[in-house]
């Protein structure tokens, strides 16, 4: 999913709060129940990436 950074973010990343960021989030399923592990963002100034699932 593609956001802006927004103002908190944008602040702890040295971005802009407009600026693009692509949110990554990463959960587990345990007993059929989905358990948060962690989200990142990725700004646009990274430069090219390359995903890939399994």
């Amino acid at each position: 999913m593609v956001l802006m950074a927004g103002p908190a973010s944008a602040k702890l990343l040295d971005l802009r709060a407009a600026d693009p960021v692509l949110v990554l989030t990463q959960y587990v399923r345990h007993a059929n129940r989905p358990f948060y592990l962690a989200k990142c963002l990725i700004a646009a100034r990274a430069g090219h990436l390359s995903v890939m699932q399994s």
